[in-house]
């Protein structure tokens, strides 16, 4: 649901809820990639999604990524929907 709620926030040009505790949980592992890999072990999880998972792994850090191609996070996305008066 986090990933959902964070497009919908980033959609919204919201801020985003904060992210869920495993992901704290893996940020501060000693060995992070390890923690990630033994959670996720195909690497899969639309949760990631919406983080850099390279600065999760390497830093230990939250990073939010967007899912909107051409915005930054927090960024209200235009409404492109035609008028239907048109």
């Amino acid at each position: 649901m986090h990933a959902s709620n964070s497009l919908r926030a980033d959609y919204r040009g919201e801020p985003r809820p904060d992210p869920p505790e495993i992901l704290g949980a893996i940020a501060r592992a000693k060995d992070r990639k390890t923690a990630l890999e033994g959670l996720y072990p195909k690497g899969g999880s639309m949760l990631f999604s919406a983080y850099d998972l390279e600065a999760l792994v390497e830093r230990g850090e939250l990073v939010p990524r967007t899912f909107v191609a051409g915005q930054e996070v927090g960024e209200r996305v235009e409404d492109l929907s035609e008028d239907p008066r048109d």
